[in-house]
């Protein structure tokens, strides 16, 4: 069981992040340059959203908004 327990968690710590070529498109594991053209990659994924951080500015966002359509009376 130990064995199995550290054998996830070296696969864990193994993974890496995928990265696309931005002249091919091919994807690689380097993070610098593409193997198969030398071009420069880059992270295909999209950036982490928080709903928590959206609603923690919601309050003075809304404000906001009411006082802009309010000038504009």
């Amino acid at each position: 069981m130990k064995l199995v327990l550290l054998f996830l968690m070296f696969l864990v710590i193994k993974m890496k992040t995928l990265y696309k070529c931005a002249n091919c498109g091919e994807y690689t594991l380097k993070p610098d340059l593409c193997p198969h053209c030398g071009g420069k990659t880059y992270t295909p994924h999209p950036a982490r959203f928080s709903i928590e951080k959206e609603q923690k500015y919601s309050k003075y966002r809304r404000n906001l908004l009411k006082n802009q359509l309010n000038k504009s009376k």
